[in-house]
């Protein structure tokens, strides 16, 4: 395939690829895979210059660089989309505008050209998926990308994550009160207390979308100013991965019940989290304490 795209820095600009271009609002988190992608750089005239500012709790942020290269994304709403290069070719130094010598410690972006399932092997028919090179995602209102595994792009409202990082998109709906109806989701990281914010949309099936890192625990509530535990949510639409690919989605209640219904079936309490790797779909953790 052979695609044009112009882009400048200065007044309106195009950019080279866009998750859900036709989508509504707050809708998407689909993933898109790449390989054997070519730039061709444009007049050095638009080319901008670098500036590194300071790194927010989150990860590390850097203006564009006065290398010229393309203009890779513009994220308009969280859990937009994501984009995996599975071959090193989407993200590298020369298409990113962060330096390949910046590293976060744990990983430089040099490392997006070296791809666990190099392009010759990477079967994008293969079901379920499997994880592939460096990814990117929006930042936009989503904290969620830790320092250790992603890198911020301020022009792009994007981040960047290492090779082999596999994310699941999430839909739900069907939540109840009544008073949760059009409220703004939160996904809260159970280990480091950060965020990110999921509005709804009717064309969520009234409901909402978020992407998460595979392999940790989240706990969604509402963005409502007094406490209002959800009664009831359905999820559903998931990605399918490989069994490593669990996510543990909690909630929270002030006034504990004796069980819950799962998928249609009461559940009592458990003593212990269930084994992601050796559990099936749909299993469930109730404590009371």
């Amino acid at each position: 395939m052979l695609a044009t795209a112009g882009y400048s820095h200065v007044g309106n600009e195009f950019r080279f690829v866009e998750s859900c271009a036709h989508c509504k609002d707050f809708t998407g988190g689909n993933t898109a895979f790449t390989r054997g992608l070519t730039f061709l750089p444009p007049s050095a005239a638009l080319a901008s210059a670098r500036t590194p500012i300071s790194s927010n709790p989150g990860y590390a942020q850097y203006y564009s660089t006065s290398v010229t290269r393309p203009r890779l994304f513009n994220w308009t709403w969280a859990h937009q989309g994501i984009f995996v290069d599975t071959d090193g070719t989407l993200l590298n130094s020369a298409t990113l505008s962060l330096p390949s010598g910046v590293s976060n410690g744990a990983w430089s972006i040099s490392d997006c050209r070296s791809v666990p399932g190099a392009a010759a092997t990477f079967n994008l028919s293969s079901t379920p998926m499997p994880a592939g090179g460096c990814s990117a995602h929006s930042s936009v209102e989503n904290q969620l990308f830790r320092g250790s595994e992603c890198q911020g792009l301020t022009n792009e409202r994007g981040a960047i994550c290492k090779p082999g990082m596999k994310y699941r998109r999430v839909m739900l709906n069907n939540h109840a009160p009544q008073a949760l109806a059009f409220r703004d989701l939160i996904v809260r990281d159970m280990e480091t207390n950060a965020t990110a914010v999921s509005h709804h949309s009717k064309y969520n099936e009234f409901g909402y979308v978020f992407t998460a890192a595979t392999a940790r625990s989240y706990w969604v509530h509402w963005d409502i100013p007094y406490r209002v535990d959800p009664v009831r949510f359905t999820m559903h639409k998931m990605d399918v991965l490989n069994p490593d690919g669990w996510l543990y989605i909690q909630s929270k209640h002030v006034q504990p019940a004796v069980s819950f219904a799962i998928n249609g079936v009461e559940q009592d309490p458990l003593l212990a989290l269930p084994d992601p790797l050796n559990s099936t779909s749909g299993t469930v953790y109730y404590s009371r304490t």
